[in-house]
């Protein structure tokens, strides 16, 4: 386990545990700490992800959590419990004040927990700390679950149900971790981050791409993003999206009778112009010369 992250656990989560009755749920809509605004458009880019469950621990300082529609500060011992689908977006409540947040991601179908830190410090944006990978716990999953059942039906007694439940994953969590380590190397742990990185574009090139887009989907920071990507593939982020795009058209017009126009919407150009333009930049033939050529 990364040194930092270790440290974060062991020396601020397991006092947070002893104090869980205490513990301020941030929860959408009602039934948890109020929002202090709502969210105003525009106001960026909202993840939302359909199979995941996500919990984020205040470790220090104020933060602020989109979610939902509505604007929450998260506060050293607030727990945010962001169920499936649940639009939400991490921001500086204060750019004066330092914050540092503690992120629980659980996919279900996947039987997988993996816990980072992010924190805001000088100005610098956010940063994410380090990663710890938790596989194939059931038993975490459905606790994760049922969490997220408890803060949708609200019946009585919900909530002392979801501190027993916070309560047991963390420290299940915490075991796991300092018997087993978080199951990746710190050389593991960045590769992976470039591989889902890729498979997160190679599934979406045919839309518009970002950087933010790209990096947020591994909870990197652009900047830093960029530079691991690069290091681990000898090309920046946006070679990349340019060779699968390149690859994806090249097969379209071997294998398919699309009419060039539609091969440039299929493989994200925004008009058959730039893909003519891009494609004969990069291979020295247009479209029309390429498919004329590999059918020969």
């Amino acid at each position: 386990m990364g040194a930092e992250l270790h440290a974060i656990l062991m020396d601020k989560l397991v006092p947070a545990i002893e104090r869980i009755p205490r513990l301020q749920f941030v929860l959408p809509n009602t039934g948890g700490k109020k929002p202090f605004a709502p969210l105003e458009p525009r106001s960026g880019r909202c993840e939302s992800h359909a199979d995941r469950i996500e919990w984020v621990y205040g470790l220090s300082g104020k933060a602020e959590l989109a979610m939902a529609g509505q604007r929450y500060a998260i506060e050293s011992g607030d727990l945010g419990i962001i169920p499936p689908g649940t639009p939400y977006l991490e921001r500086v409540f204060d750019r004066r004040q330092n914050f540092q947040l503690l992120w629980f991601c659980c996919q279900p179908r996947k039987n997988r927990v993996s816990i980072r830190s992010s924190r805001y410090a000088g100005g610098a944006g956010i940063q994410t700390v380090d990663e710890a990978i938790i596989e194939t716990r059931p038993d975490l999953t459905a606790l994760f679950v049922r969490t997220v059942d408890e803060v949708q039906s609200r019946t009585r007694g919900w909530c002392s149900l979801l501190r027993a439940s916070v309560n047991e994953v963390l420290l299940a969590a915490m075991r796991h971790l300092e018997k087993c380590g978080t199951g990746l190397s710190a050389e593991e742990n960045q590769k992976t981050m470039v591989e889902n990185a890729k498979a997160y574009i190679q599934s979406g090139f045919a839309r518009p791409l970002t950087l933010k887009e790209i990096s947020s989907e591994v909870y990197l920071s652009p900047n830093y993003f960029s530079t691991l990507f690069a290091k681990a593939t000898g090309m920046t982020v946006f070679d990349y999206v340019q060779q699968v795009r390149l690859d994806e058209a090249r097969r379209l017009l071997e294998e398919t009778k699309l009419p060039v126009r539609d091969v440039a919407r299929q493989t994200g150009y925004p008009t058959a112009a730039h893909f003519a333009r891009t494609f004969k930049q990069l291979t020295g033939a247009s479209p029309r010369e390429f498919r004329n050529a590999s059918n020969v």
